[in-house]
C-alpha cells in the first residue's frame, strides 16, 4: 500500500504460489542462501507447503562457518556418550 508515495513499512505483502520459472529452472541460490541464514522461517514454510514439488529450497554450499558450528554441537553431545561407554567397558573389564 501506498502513503504519500512510500511503502508502508509494516504491511506485508503475501504471494501465492511460486514464481513460474522456480518450476522449470532452480530457486536462485542467493535466495535460497538468504531463507537459510537469515529467514529459516521463510525457509520452513516454503518446505512444509511446497515440497511435493520436488523443489531445492536449501542452499546447495553452506558456509565453513556453519560446518563448524554443526560439528561443534555434535562434539559436544557424543563427548558424554563415549565418556561413558569408556567408562562401562573399563568398569566390565576389571570386575568381568
Amino acid at each position: 500500500m501506498l502513503l504519500d508515495g512510500d511503502i508502508n513499512p509494516t504491511e506485508v505483502i503475501q504471494f501465492h504460489y511460486l514464481p513460474y520459472l522456480w518450476y522449470k529452472y532452480p530457486i536462485p541460490e542467493n535466495v535460497r542462501q538468504f531463507w537459510y541464514s537469515e529467514r529459516p522461517d521463510i525457509l520452513e514454510f516454503m518446505e512444509k507447503n511446497y515440497s511435493q514439488f520436488g523443489l531445492d529450497f536449501r542452499p546447495s554450499t553452506v558456509s565453513i562457518d556453519e560446518i563448524t558450528s554443526v560439528v561443534d554441537s555434535a562434539v559436544k553431545l557424543t563427548t558424554p556418550i563415549v565418556s561413558l561407554v569408556s567408562d562401562s567397558t573399563d568398569f566390565l573389564s576389571t570386575n568381568f
